[in-house]
């Protein structure tokens, strides 16, 4: 029962997103996609002052400064996007939607890296999780950021 409750207004929101700025390009979706894909990644560049490993307790900030180089990657990719979803450029958008996917998939495999094996997490220590679910539903973001500006290509 708890599934069906997640599933159903899941199913709900991504066919009225997806109908939303799936179908048609206008430059008021790819404005509000260029705003929401930056803001997750302000969010996710916040997470880095939260606590990220269990057994030490290092925050992501403290892993950029022991030089760890899978958080200075992310972290790079991250910055790059950001400063690239506010460019009007086509071309640097879809580099920033690509620096963007390629943050979420690294991000994941930094933290297999970081944390190997299991590992009880409680609350203080979800940060990467929720970077990663964040950098996940970003890469959405920057792919149908991607659709609308391949929508307006077809379209000039």
């Amino acid at each position: 029962m708890k599934t069906l409750l997640f599933w159903i207004p899941w199913s709900v929101l991504s066919f009225i997103i997806l109908g939303t700025f799936y179908a048609k390009y206008k430059t008021a979706y790819v404005r509000a996609l260029k705003i929401g894909a930056f803001g997750v990644n302000v969010l996710v560049l916040f997470l880095f002052f939260f606590p990220w490993i269990p057994e030490s307790g290092a925050t992501g900030l403290g892993l950029l400064r022991g030089g760890n180089y899978w958080a200075w990657i992310i972290f790079g990719l991250l910055c790059s996007a950001s400063v690239l979803y506010c460019v009007p450029r086509t071309s640097l958008l879809k580099t920033g939607a690509l620096m963007q996917c390629l943050g979420a998939v690294l991000m994941i495999v930094a933290m297999t890296q970081l944390v190997p094996g299991t590992v009880t997490l409680s609350f203080r220590f979800i940060a990467p999780i929720v970077a990663s679910l964040l950098l996940l539903i970003n890469s959405v973001i920057a792919l149908v950021l991607w659709h609308q500006l391949q929508l307006k290509d077809k379209i000039l």
